[in-house]
């Protein structure tokens, strides 16, 4: 228990003396929340007008206009320096709870006016929900799990999009100071009533691709593929859910009561090199990505499915014939010997497909290159696929940021990605050539 003291100062303003008065006691369940009502209180006389006792009409968005046109310092030399601030945009919060923001997403009904549904998820704050366009924000998770969140998605199809699943577990490590400081997800999480409230799917209702049955695993060990939840996605032709867990492709035609292995192998779920990406198309066409470094090398690269199925899927790269399942110059690939290596390289691999036009996919991943010397080279590559007529691919590696050409900033320039964990790609929904 931790003992708390407190001082209540009394002021008598005439005969200016002052009274204090000073207790010791430990913190309860009750104390608890009476120090979190206590810190509410805090927080509204910070912002409350004291005349009227009221928080003032618009307070956050006259600050935010204030802050916008501050003059900035100049801290670079050149002509080409900013002289004042430009940026426009504004921390949506929310600020008084934990944990990087992984996962965002809009309510697909999303208008401004009588829908402003935001959900977002904190790889150690849990799901938070706004109605209110992404002012004030509310803790949803199920308070007795665990708080973990790296992935949202929404059914797409009409009728079905109050329904929601979440999923978490982060490989890549979430301390700045500790490498490899990895959070376990240990499930997935679905609503039904549009984000407010969640409830965990069974652990124990997976078949694996050889029809034996996956444990539920151990809270806090790395012994279950949900442990780590990377991507879900929703097929929009028939509603059923693809999770890319740990060395698994998983479906669940039922809304989650059951999972079956789609893709995989009898490598453990738990070997290292297991992150994969999955995308699915309004036709539901469904590419997958997997990790240049799965110990299964048959695995390794990019796969087309249009159903789905265990054993229907078709490599278009990552394998050894050029045209067929390989790319020319692709580098996702970790060539060293996996068993018993140290130095085999993770190459993860991301996707984005461009909402206006799902024939095209970017595909960023890893190259194995250092931004240091003796490289001083751009550490992702970028590719751009054509499916329209066939696979087409095109090497946009060659863009990737390098900003002050022979000279490099360890981390920043050229593109670094910290071990792969700086892994994001993304296209505008209405212009397929503006990519992030």
């Amino acid at each position: 228990m931790l003992a708390i003291a407190a001082y209540f100062i009394t002021y008598k303003a005439k005969k200016e003396t002052v009274k204090i008065k000073t207790f010791s006691f430990s913190r309860s369940e009750g104390q608890k929340a009476r120090f979190s009502e206590m810190r509410v209180r805090y927080e509204f006389d910070m912002i409350k007008n004291p005349q009227t006792g009221k928080i003032p009409t618009n307070i956050f968005e006259t600050e935010f206009s204030f802050a916008r046109n501050i003059p900035e310092r100049n801290l670079v030399e050149g002509g080409s320096a900013r002289l004042e601030n430009l940026n426009t945009f504004y921390p949506a919060g929310p600020n008084n709870q934990g944990g990087r923001t992984r996962a965002v997403a809009y309510d697909i009904r999303y208008n401004g006016t009588s829908n402003r549904v935001i959900l977002a998820g904190g790889v150690s704050g849990g799901i938070m929900r706004s109605n209110d366009g992404g002012i004030t924000w509310t803790r949803v998770s199920p308070q007795n799990e665990i708080h973990n969140v790296t992935c949202i998605v929404q059914d797409p199809r009409a009728g079905n999009q109050d329904t929601w699943y979440i999923g978490g577990g982060e490989p890549y490590g979430n301390s700045a100071s500790e490498l490899d400081a990895i959070y376990l997800g240990f499930g997935i999480y679905k609503s039904t009533d549009n984000g407010l409230t969640w409830t965990k799917l069974p652990l124990n209702n997976l078949t694996d691709w050889d029809g034996s049955s996956l444990g539920s695993g151990t809270l806090e060990g790395f012994d279950n593929p949900f442990d780590f939840v990377h991507k879900i996605v929703i097929n929009p032709v028939n509603g059923y859910v693809y999770a890319a867990v740990h060395r698994r492709l998983i479906r669940s035609s039922n809304g989650g009561n059951t999972f079956q292995t789609v893709f995989g192998s009898s490598v453990p779920t738990t070997a290292e090199g297991g992150q994969m990406d999955v995308e699915i198309s309004n036709s539901g066409k469904i590419i997958l990505a997997v990790n240049g470094s799965n110990p299964d090398l048959t695995l390794r690269g990019v796969w087309i499915s249009t159903t789905g199925n265990f054993g229907s899927w078709t490599r278009i790269a990552g394998g050894s014939t050029l045209g067929v399942d390989s790319v020319a110059n692709w580098r996702a690939n970790s060539y060293t010997n996996y068993a018993g290596s140290t130095t085999a390289i993770s190459k993860r691999i991301v996707m984005a497909m461009a909402p206006s036009n799902q024939n095209v996919v970017y595909i960023l991943y890893e190259n194995g290159k250092s931004n240091t010397a003796p490289d001083n080279a751009p550490e992702a590559d970028l590719f751009k696929l054509s499916m329209a007529n066939g696979y087409a691919w095109t090497n946009l590696s060659a863009n990737m940021p390098d900003f002050n050409g022979s000279t490099n900033n360890a981390g920043t320039d050229p593109f670094a990605i910290q071990g792969g964990y700086d892994l994001f790609v993304g296209v505008k929904p209405d212009d397929s050539n503006f990519v992030l």
